[in-house]
């Protein structure tokens, strides 16, 4: 990791012509610092799929500013940015938006935290405007103004400082449906099977809006490096809170396949597949204690009494378990898959009988 670059707003300012980033402005017209909140957490995804992921306490009042650009090589394209408020370390609102880096431009991006997403999770890259969940839009106010503040800081791929500015006074961000593949990153890992001929991959989309997923693919990890097990086929979207069941060319489960694509199956224990689109991950899961790639920490295998009927399932909630998931009358059984916190074990719940579903399956929002 390589720390954090400082430079003064005003320098920052004079230099933007040669400068490529996205300045992120933070703000809240109903939300007091620092009685309301005294820290700030972001995290921030780049084009080639780079994570930022830091937290800092607030330094003064609103609004705080941050630079983020890319390192040498990288590539330009499109920002997702998470902000999230806390106090004492605790939750307490959460924005998140789009941006992009455009060469030679520092895009400005205003991100407004509203009293009414107080304590709202929305998951990971989702957004909330005025209490209500929805995708990401891209609130980007354009190139950023040569007009002064106080200070600020470059973010490299995996560093932050922020400060606060004097400058630009942020308003609302622009409501709407986020669209296209714009979309995709709302789309999860829900469900696995590893077991021979009904191995299977099933995606959800958390999203408020249809996601795009052409051309993206499934991708399988045991050692060495990550290989690829087939592409989703062009002109394939997921409706909002629908599904998607991608299986081997063996699959003989109900229901049927959306899309049959591999021949070489997965391990049992000890391995990790991957969703990722463009070159950008979107979702892994890594199960079995020995699994060298995964988010947080990988679930556990499922035990081999249970391995030719069971699954493992992403959580509804926080608080799912196997029986509030399952048939006949759980909790959760209808509730989706959308509980995500980048950490496999959290994350998933093992089943002892599988229950895919697929794009004719009822969309179910949480």
């Amino acid at each position: 990791m390589r720390a954090a670059l400082l430079v003064s707003f005003a320098a920052l300012l004079a230099a933007c012509a040669d400068q490529t980033g996205v300045l992120v402005q933070i703000t809240s017209s109903d939300i007091a610092v620092p009685s309301e909140i005294d820290g700030l957490h972001i995290r921030a995804r780049t084009p080639d799929g780079l994570m930022v992921d830091q937290t800092f306490a607030i330094r003064s009042s609103w609004p705080q500013s941050l630079l983020i650009r890319p390192t040498a090589g990288e590539a330009l394209g499109e920002l997702q940015v998470e902000v999230t408020g806390t106090i004492g370390g605790a939750f307490v609102v959460q924005r998140a938006v789009m941006s992009a880096f455009m060469p030679g431009q520092v895009r400005h991006l205003d991100v407004e935290l509203s009293r009414a997403c107080l304590g709202m999770v929305c998951g990971e890259y989702n957004d909330c405007v005025a209490g209500v969940c929805q995708g990401m839009t891209m609130p980007d106010a354009g190139p950023t103004p040569h007009d002064g503040g106080t200070d600020a800081a470059i973010v490299d791929d995996v560093g932050t400082d922020a400060g606060g500015d004097g400058g630009h006074d942020a308003g609302p961000d622009a409501a709407g449906p986020c669209a296209g593949a714009t979309c995709v990153t709302n789309v999860v890992i829900s469900e696995m099977s590893t077991y021979t001929s009904n191995e299977f991959v099933e995606l959800y989309n958390r999203g408020a809006s249809t996601a795009d997923v052409s051309g993206c693919v499934v991708e399988y990890f045991q050692t060495g490096t990550w290989s690829g097990r087939g592409t989703i086929a062009a002109g394939t979207v997921l409706p909002s809170h629908g599904y998607l069941l991608l299986t081997n060319v063996g699959y003989a489960g109900m229901p049927a396949a959306d899309q049959q694509l591999w021949n070489t199956g997965f391990a049992d224990a000890n391995a990790a597949v991957r969703i990722a689109c463009s070159g950008t991950m979107l979702d892994l899961l890594g199960y079995g204690t020995g699994a060298m790639q995964h988010e947080g920490t990988p679930v556990p295998a499922i035990d081999a009494s249970i391995l030719a009927t069971g699954s493992y399932e992403r959580r509804a909630f926080a608080d799912s378990t196997p029986a509030t998931m399952s048939p006949p009358s759980g909790r959760d059984l209808t509730a989706g898959n959308g509980f995500d916190t980048d950490d496999n074990a959290s994350d998933f719940l093992t089943r002892s009988v599988r229950d895919p579903q697929s794009s004719v399956s009822p969309h179910e929002p949480p």
